[in-house]
């Protein structure tokens, strides 16, 4: 089997299956669950709706914890233009923390 590089939360619940990369496989149930291709073809859509549906507390879980890692949109009204004119700027990380 191949080594894939595994960037998604999700991928704490799932393995690849080891007959068929095509296919992972739920650690909570062994349900087999299609990946929709292989490498750069292969995607998680299919794992999260199953997570969402079938495990709906790990799915809160998974939400939770990228909640803290995205970033803050923050709207500031920009000197010279009229109040209605508002823009927004995503924070650095400097301004996260």
């Amino acid at each position: 089997m191949t080594s894939v590089k595994k960037k998604s939360p999700l991928w704490e619940y799932f393995d690849i299956n080891s007959d068929n990369n095509k296919f992972a496989v739920c650690l909570l149930c062994n349900v087999k669950i299609s990946r929709g291709g292989e490498r750069k073809k292969a995607g998680t859509s299919a794992m999260k709706n199953h997570i969402k549906s079938k495990h709906p507390d790990e799915f809160r879980a998974l939400n939770k914890d990228n909640a803290a890692a995205m970033p803050t949109t923050i709207y500031l009204a920009i000197p010279g233009t009229s109040s209605s004119s508002v823009a927004k700027k995503q924070l650095t990380m400097t301004e996260s923390f």
